[in-house]
């Protein structure tokens, strides 16, 4: 009986020696063999081996016209790839991947990375642990990480993702923002795939970046977090910001808060934004005193079924004056602010444009401004012509400026860009010319020389009754 159990000892380690030996010999053939037959031309193993501990090398793989992803073909190569194995305590092994540079259509690179998946699940589950560590992510023309960390759960059969976090020192945007983040961290609760591999839902993406510069303007934000939600196309996107401010200080916000409904990933499909701002310092301009803020400002976009953009705003104003070459003209302080806008569909690559502002004072007597103004836009891109102020347009605007029930109405018309060279035409109405002025000194938020030079030009006008029609 001993030499039963004996014989069959040894005969299994003889088997174990016999296989091992045909794996460290003919292992690299095999493989070569397979992924030949697989990717064909398409990858080439370069110089594959297998050492005693079974751990597999290659010193390059190459491949070209790999289909990576359905409509994506790819070519590049990667050096230094090494997998290894060690058993955990239910015995089922642990792949580790390491790997040197990688370059991918000329774009796309990182210098080394190291993958580790455990399996033990995957027969109840279907899905595998992960973790990986990459360094010097660069892809030409988007985006720079020096390192990124990340860690999650794959479901082998559909690519599904579940419990993904990550983290990373020096992303960079290298597109048409220009950002940097000294570091940043971020998760995924779910991500989910049709059959296509086409991404059909994520759970709870969130993203939290300490300190974002935005260059060259050389705008910070901090405390910046994340968080977006897609399924079946009904998207939501919040995004929270604590303080954000320029590179003098001049123009900062805080407390700020944007969100959006999305039914498309790359927000093309948006119905409503919301942005809130607790407070808003504003730049100094020729016509705008220094710290001049707006508190408690609000903004909502919406579209409407006639695919309408409607635009609401509101919020007051802090320490608010407005200037004319460092002289004071009016103190706008405490006064509530609301604006209204529409634009509606381009027809043949005209929009019409349709706005309302009002402007109430805090002072006694209050003072009104209730002003709108009308333009129709030619270009077919309303976002380019107006960044590049290149946007044709005939403006149309009427205002009423009242103090205790007393009127000033106002008309003016212009062509955009061009108000400012060639002017506008200006006409100027009042009721009773002297009661209007009367109040507006009583308000006590007007610069008194301005207003009776104001007076004088308008009391210059032609006389209707009490009031006066002054053009200019």
């Amino acid at each position: 009986m001993f030499n039963i159990v004996l014989k069959f000892i040894l005969y299994s380690i003889l088997t174990v020696c016999i296989l091992w030996g045909i794996v460290l010999f003919a292992g690299p053939k095999i493989l070569v063999h397979v992924a030949t037959n697989k990717f064909g031309e398409t990858v080439q193993l370069h110089n594959l081996r297998i050492n005693p501990k079974l751990t597999l090398s290659v010193s390059r793989i190459e491949f070209s016209n790999l289909r990576i992803l359905p409509d994506k073909v790819s070519r590049g190569s990667i050096r230094a790839v090494k997998l290894n194995w060690e058993a955990s305590n239910n015995l089922i092994p642990k792949i580790k991947v390491s790997s040197g540079p990688l370059i991918l259509d000329n774009s796309t690179s990182f210098e080394d990375a190291r993958f580790e998946i455990d399996v033990s699940n995957i027969w109840s589950s279907s899905y595998a642990d992960f973790k990986f560590d990459i360094n010097a992510i660069n892809s030409s023309d988007f985006i720079t990480v020096q390192n990124i960390y990340g860690s999650g759960s794959l479901n082998l059969r559909n690519l599904n993702l579940k419990n993904f976090d990550v983290s990373g020192f020096d992303l960079a945007s290298l597109g048409y923002l220009k950002l940097n983040a000294p570091s940043f961290s971020g998760s995924i609760k779910g991500l989910q795939f049709d059959t296509n591999i086409n991404l059909e839902s994520i759970e709870d993406l969130e993203f939290m970046v300490p300190d974002l510069n935005l260059l060259p303007q050389n705008y910070k934000a901090h405390d910046l977090s994340m968080n977006f939600n897609l399924s079946k196309d009904l998207g939501y996107l919040k995004i929270d910001i604590s303080d954000v401010s320029g590179e003098n200080k001049n123009t900062s916000a805080s407390n700020v808060e944007l969100s959006a409904s999305l039914s498309s990933l790359d927000f093309s499909g948006w119905d409503k934004i919301t942005l809130q701002i607790g407070s808003l310092s504003l730049p100094n301009t020729p016509y705008l005193a220094s710290e001049n803020n707006l508190q408690n400002f609000s903004t909502v976009i919406e579209k409407n079924l006639r695919e309408e953009l409607i635009l609401s705003s509101q919020g007051d104003f802090g320490h608010f004056e407005l200037v004319n070459q460092g002289n004071f003209l009016v103190d706008l302080s405490g006064s509530k602010l609301t604006f209204e806008a529409s634009i509606l569909p381009k027809k043949e690559a005209s929009g019409f444009l349709s706005s309302r502002v009002i402007l109430r004072s805090m002072s006694q007597p209050s003072v009104l401004l209730d002003g709108e103004v009308e333009a129709l836009i030619s270009g077919a891109d309303y976002t380019s012509c107006i960044k590049n102020a290149a946007c044709l347009s005939k403006i149309w605007s009427k205002y009423k400026l009242e103090i205790e029930g007393n009127k000033l109405i106002g008309y003016w018309n212009c062509q955009f860009p061009s108000c400012y060279e060639l002017g506008a035409e200006h006409t100027v109405e009042s009721e009773n010319t002297d009661k209007f002025f009367q109040s507006a000194i009583k308000s006590q938020i007007f610069n008194p020389f301005a207003l009776s030079v104001i007076y004088g030009n308008i009391s210059s006008g032609q006389k209707t009754g009490n009031g006066h029609l002054f053009k200019f």
